[in-house]
C-alpha cells in the first residue's frame, strides 16, 4: 500500500511537503466522499452545499425537506454536485414561557451562523444554498454568507403551514387576532382594559424603506400626542437611506424616533412609565405583555399611527 501511494505521489511530481499539502487540498477529500458513494465523475463537478433548517419542531420548517430535494435536483441539472447539511430550525413561539425563550433568540441566531461557517469553511464546497424561514435562521444564514464569501443563494420557506379553527385555516397572525378579539369583549368590564396608549412600537421585523415612507405619509403635518411615544425600528443601513431621503426628519418633526438594530422586547427597554402599548407586529404583541408587563394593542400600521396622534386606541380588528 505504501509503495502504491509513493508511486502515485511520484507520478504527480510530489517531492516537497508544500506539494503534498497542495495535493491533499486538491484531492485528499475525495477518499472521504467516495466512502459515501460519490463517484469520481461526481467529484469532478462543482460541489454545492445545501444548508437546510428542516425540522419537525414547528410548522414553519416541517416542509423544507421537500424544498431541498427540489434544490438538489436543480443543482444536478445545472451540472453541479449537491450535498445537504442541517442547522437548527428554532421557533421562539413554542417556548413554555416567552421570557425564557426570548433569552435564547440571539444565541440561536449565533449558533446557526457558527455551525454554517464552521461546517463550510472546513468542508469542501464551491458555493451553497440556504433554505430557511423565521427571523433567526434567515439572518444567521445571511451573516454566514458574508463571512464565508462564497457563491450563495437563499430560498425562503414560504408561509407557515396553517392550523384549523372553527372549520377555517388560520395562520399565526389570525390566531393573535382571534385572541385579541376575545379579549376586547372584556372592554365593558371596568379597569380590565385601558383605551389610552402611551407607547407605539413599529418595525418588527424591522421596517423596510418603503414602510418607513408609508409612516411618513401618515404623519405628514401631524404631531404625536404629548403623552405618547412613537418608536420605529429599521436596520442601520436603511436608516442611512431614510436620513438621506428626509424620512427621519419627518418622523422627528412629528415627535417620533427612528431607531436601529434592536426592539423593546429583546432589549427590555420601554419609555418610562409605559403601561399601554400598541403595535402592528403580532410578534411584539405576543412578547411585550409577558416580558415587559404592559397591556398591548395589536392592529394595522394606520391604527397605530392614529393611536400615536390621539393617545387613544380606536383600531378595529376584522
Amino acid at each position: 500500500m505504501k509503495s502504491k501511494k509513493g508511486k502515485a505521489g511520484q507520478e504527480r511530481g510530489i517531492k516537497t511537503f508544500k506539494q503534498f499539502e497542495q495535493f491533499r487540498e486538491d484531492y485528499g477529500h475525495r477518499c472521504i466522499f467516495k466512502a459515501m458513494g460519490f463517484t469520481s465523475r461526481e467529484l469532478a463537478l462543482p460541489r454545492i452545499a445545501v444548508v437546510n433548517s428542516w425540522s419537525e419542531q414547528s410548522p414553519g420548517h416541517v416542509h423544507l425537506r421537500a424544498i431541498s430535494e427540489g434544490v438538489k435536483a436543480g443543482i444536478r441539472m445545472a451540472g453541479g454536485m449537491p450535498f445537504e447539511i442541517n442547522v437548527i430550525g428554532p421557533c421562539t413561539m413554542l417556548g413554555k414561557t416567552t421570557l425564557d425563550v426570548a433569552h435564547y433568540d440571539l444565541p440561536q441566531r449565533e449558533a446557526i451562523l457558527a455551525s454554517i461557517e464552521s461546517a463550510l469553511h472546513v468542508g469542501w464546497c464551491h458555493g451553497w444554498v440556504g433554505i430557511g424561514s423565521c427571523d433567526k435562521i434567515i439572518p444567521g444564514m445571511m451573516l454566514a454568507a458574508l463571512r464565508l464569501n462564497r457563491a450563495f443563494i437563499f430560498i425562503g420557506g414560504g408561509q407557515m403551514i396553517p392550523s384549523e379553527y372553527e372549520g377555517k385555516n388560520i395562520g399565526y397572525v389570525d390566531g393573535q387576532e382571534i385572541m385579541i378579539r376575545e379579549l376586547r369583549k372584556l372592554q365593558d368590564v371596568p379597569h380590565l382594559i385601558e383605551a389610552y396608549v402611551d407607547f407605539v412600537m413599529l418595525g418588527c421585523p424591522h421596517y423596510s424603506v418603503e414602510q418607513v415612507w408609508e409612516v411618513c405619509k401618515l404623519l405628514k403635518d401631524r404631531r404625536i400626542h404629548s403623552h405618547t411615544n412613537l418608536w420605529i425600528f429599521t436596520p442601520r443601513a436603511l436608516k442611512e437611506i431614510a436620513d438621506r431621503n428626509g424620512y427621519t426628519d419627518i418622523i422627528t418633526s412629528a415627535g417620533g424616533i427612528l431607531m436601529t438594530d434592536t426592539c423593546p422586547a429583546l432589549a427590555q427597554v420601554l419609555p418610562k412609565g409605559t403601561r399601554v402599548a400598541a403595535t402592528d407586529s403580532a410578534k411584539q404583541a405576543h412578547y411585550l405583555s409577558p416580558i415587559m408587563g404592559v397591556q398591548t394593542w395589536f392592529g394595522s400600521t394606520q391604527d397605530c399611527i392614529e393611536a400615536a396622534i390621539s393617545g387613544q386606541w380606536r383600531g378595529e380588528l376584522t
